[in-house]
């Protein structure tokens, strides 16, 4: 999905001309808040299956709409009656929070935590918990093994331990470097509190952002940073004129350093994008 969305440079007069207008609900229809409409996809009680698509003004869709809304680059407002049943979707141009949204609507529909087995959890012993499973997630990926396989014996106990005993503010990178090595589902369901952390400070923003760009990378959205490579190549980045400004602002090193390790040129890469965009 390498055309699968405009560059943030190119999004951002359509997003402040969006920003101009008042979003009106339909009449007798209230708006059903994004995140209300994650935790109803994840209790299975979410569904527009008879509800009439609009665009932003409350008309028909035209061709350009569907076509757009089937290339995954429209946000969908979800209206619902004074039943709870949703009765209209509005399509409107897409920003970023739209798109972590739509990834955890498409991820949780089938609850991911329904697969592990929780074993049991002293929670006096978080410290040697947490200790043991960074040690053996960084032993597989710098010295060699099967990978996978650690890796879900260590999502097996962050899971069981989260569950038992909570999250643990002195673990948080423990459990982040767990959860960044996941599949999607996994790091979809538990993103929005590593997000909360690193909102509260208690998690680096760098560290948040390489999930992000994961996040959106495994769903075809362009990346923000530029922290993925995928089959040697700097996977497709949203306005890499500016990315090193970002980066920047979440104390990231240039661009240029970071491809250096995977000796890549960021200019031939900006090139190469350009060519199959």
């Amino acid at each position: 999905m390498k055309n699968h969305l405009k560059t943030l440079q190119l999004m951002i007069p359509i997003l402040l001309l969006w920003s101009c207008h008042t979003r009106q609900s339909p009449p007798d229809l209230k708006l059903i808040p994004a995140d209300e409409t994650v935790e109803r996809v994840k209790q299975g009680n979410f569904d527009y299956s008879y509800a009439v698509f609009k665009n932003q003004n409350g008309e028909k869709l035209s061709q350009e709409n569907r076509n757009l809304l089937n290339q995954g680059k429209l946000a969908k407002d979800y209206y619902e009656d004074e039943n709870g049943k949703i009765k209209e979707v509005r399509v409107r141009p897409l920003t970023l929070a739209d798109q972590f949204i739509e990834i955890q609507r498409r991820e949780l529909s089938t609850n991911p935590l329904a697969n592990i087995d929780l074993i049991a959890i002293d929670c006096n012993r978080l410290d040697s918990i947490y200790a043991e499973v960074e040690r053996t997630d960084q032993e597989v990926r710098n010295e060699g093994g099967n990978g996978q396989a650690v890796d879900r014996i260590n999502q097996q106990i962050v899971i069981s331990t989260l569950t038992t005993c909570g999250w643990s503010e002195a673990h948080l990178h423990t459990i982040w470097l767990v959860f960044q090595h996941a599949p999607t589902n996994l790091m979809a369901y538990y993103y929005p509190t590593l997000k909360e952390y690193s909102l509260q400070g208690k998690i680096e923003r760098r560290t948040l952002a390489l999930m992000e760009d994961r996040l959106l990378m495994n769903h075809g959205y362009p990346q923000i940073y530029g922290s993925q490579i995928s089959n040697g190549y700097l996977y497709d980045l949203a306005d890499p004129d500016n990315v090193n400004k970002r980066r920047a602002e979440i104390g990231l090193e240039p661009i240029e350093d970071y491809l250096s390790y995977w000796d890549l040129n960021f200019e031939k890469e900006k090139e190469r994008m350009n060519r199959i965009r």
